[in-house]
């Protein structure tokens, strides 16, 4: 199946056996990658959700909520380190590490092949049936979409670990749940039915649907601008790295004017205008530098979101409640609880917890993007060679 179809007088095409190993690559780089980023930044993550269900103190003053509430203020995300560390021990910045830990494994899986799927069928759409030329403006808005898509699908899996982790890592504030580990608090949300595993599963495609979908814009063109740089700054007889994990076949038929190694190059970086950087391996600073980049920045852009569709995961009514205590925010749904934040707490409160977040997402998505192509370029040339 041709998927560039014939462009400037040449086939570019990527057989299936090709595709299928790099698809193959993703899940292998995708579920080590997930377990490690997790596993290293899990205590930020937990600060962030904590810092996210206390109400900012006008809030409480003004006698929004009624019920638990933070024992404590917490401040910023040192204080709110220090004072876990003091009230729960080490165990308590890893409430919740079980289940997301292990789940993240077969759901960042899921969730990078499913980008890579998306973006090469909107990449098959653009060429084939608009078609666009290699270097179109419109493949900002292909990473885009195949961002958003590919979270669509991954929050099958990513919304039960979420629930079940933010109601651990929040229990000792809210004081609703008296979850013992990870799996208790599966089984304990499992006897309220189904779809209280799945609530907020709107809030959180609103909420993670545009973090991924930024993500994934900002990062492909962070990367092709660091590639451009990188090969720039590289000596005059600098041959690059052609990762097999992005490359397109090249056909040996390829044109002298070289068109047809522009568009195949262009096709495995659809944001680089410089064919010969397109192509190139970056080492793994300037990767994780990249994905830092893009992480802090999606993550800032939707921290409203984020906040709100946490405190709809955790809420809880007394009668709902496990210890006849309710959360200080009830929301009826998603765009209620974000003008509810707004109009109580204002603009600070729709960011409460945005430095914890981007001190997540930034290192966190660093390590799993730059992992998982490391890895998936390491399948491709250990496990699957010359497919």
């Amino acid at each position: 199946m041709d998927i560039l179809g014939n462009l400037g007088g040449r086939s570019l095409r990527k057989p299936a056996s090709r595709r299928e190993a790099a698809l193959r690559g993703t899940m292998f780089g995708g579920a080590l990658s997930g377990f490690v980023g997790r596993l290293c930044f899990h205590p930020i993550d937990t600060c962030k959700a904590k810092l996210q269900v206390q109400m900012l103190e006008r809030s409480r003053k003004s006698g929004v909520g009624s019920g638990g509430g933070p024992p404590a203020a917490y401040r910023n995300l040192f204080s709110t380190l220090v004072h876990t560390m003091r009230a729960e021990g080490p165990a308590g910045l890893y409430r919740g590490f079980g289940v997301t830990g292990f789940g993240s494994i077969p759901a960042t899986c899921l969730y990078f092949t499913s980008y890579e799927y998306f973006k090469g069928k909107l990449q098959e759409s653009l060429y084939m049936v608009k078609d666009m030329p290699p270097d179109s403006k419109a493949h900002i808005l292909t990473d885009f979409i195949a961002g958003f898509l590919a979270e669509v699908v991954s929050c099958i899996l990513w919304v039960p670990i979420d629930v079940s982790k933010e109601q651990l890592q929040t229990q000792y504030e809210l004081r609703a749940t008296q979850h013992r580990g990870s799996f208790d608090a599966v089984r304990n949300i499992m006897k309220e039915g189904l779809p209280q595993l799945y609530r907020g599963y709107y809030a959180t495609l609103l909420s993670f649907g545009p973090f991924s979908a930024f993500y994934f814009m900002f990062y492909e063109q962070f990367k092709a601008g660091a590639q451009s740089a990188y090969t720039y700054m590289s000596p005059p007889d600098f041959q690059p790295l052609r990762p097999a994990a992005m490359e397109y076949a090249r056909d040996d038929d390829a044109g002298s004017d070289g068109r047809g190694a522009r568009a195949t190059n262009r096709a495995s970086s659809p944001m680089e205008s410089d064919p010969d950087a397109a192509d190139v391996s970056l080492p793994f600073h300037w990767l994780l530098a990249v994905g830092a980049a893009a992480g802090s920045a999606a993550a800032f852009v939707t921290n409203p979101l984020d906040l709100v569709k946490l405190r709809l995961q955790v809420q809880r009514t007394a009668k709902r409640s496990q210890t006849g205590m309710s959360t200080p925010f009830q929301y009826r749904g998603f765009w209620q609880g974000l003008r509810g934040v707004f109009e109580v707490e204002g603009v600070r409160g729709l960011f409460r917890g945005s430095v914890a977040r981007i001190l997540f997402h930034a290192p966190n998505y660093a390590l799993t993007i730059t992992l998982m192509e490391k890895l998936k370029e390491g399948y491709l040339k250990y496990v699957e060679p010359g497919i």
